[in-house]
């Protein structure tokens, strides 16, 4: 007897939800009776557009020399963003003084081309922008957006794990596995440039 009434309850529930004007099922029902299409209001959202070319006050920056303004603003714009989005998605983003050391020669002291160390209790950003890896995102351009902006964002997704209770990057030790940090700095950095659209969707 209770199974009845509760499949009566949802019955009427769902007949209800199903008529109820407003609702998607009423105006498909509406319009397939009077065979005029759905109107729909579009909501445009009017919000500024952020241009991410200033680096967070805590962020501290030395450029090679022979860096070229093109890949500073690739730097630049990464990093700004990913701030902003850490701000926008977490309520908050990296909360101690932090170094970023651009370096443009072939022979950049950087393994990878892109990483994360500690220098003197401060996490210190390298990155090279004539590395394998700044050359294959310029490939990877051929498909649409900007990838080179990507680089920086992982990395700083990094500074911010561990600068949030993910570790010690000074002594190795990791309260996360490598896998996870690597993901979700890859996650994150990827959602950032889709959010600012800088990459394609």
């Amino acid at each position: 007897m209770p199974i009845k009434i509760g499949l009566i309850v949802l019955a009427i529930v769902g007949l209800v939800f199903f008529f109820w004007p407003g609702h998607p099922p009423y105006q498909f029902l509406t319009s397939l009776i009077s065979q005029k299409p759905i109107q729909q209001k579009l909501q445009v959202k009017n919000e500024p557009k952020q241009e991410f070319n200033t680096l967070p006050s805590l962020v501290k920056a030395e450029y090679a020399s022979d860096i070229t303004e093109e890949d500073k603003g690739f730097v630049i714009r990464g990093i700004s963003a990913t701030d902003f989005y850490l701000q926008k998605w977490f309520g908050k983003s990296i909360n101690q003084p932090a170094m970023l050391r651009v370096y443009a020669a072939e022979s950049t002291p950087i393994e990878g081309g892109a990483k994360v160390e500690v220098e003197n209790g401060k996490m210190v950003i390298l990155i090279g922008t004539k590395s394998d890896i700044w050359k294959n995102m310029i490939e990877v351009n051929k498909y649409g957006g900007e990838s080179r902006n990507k680089i920086s964002a992982h990395e700083y997704v990094h500074v911010y794990q561990f600068h949030n209770g993910c570790g010690n990057a000074a002594a190795d030790t990791y309260a996360a596995p490598k896998w996870f940090l690597e993901g979700e700095a890859e996650w994150l950095s990827y959602k950032v440039m889709h959010e600012t659209r800088l990459v394609p969707s």
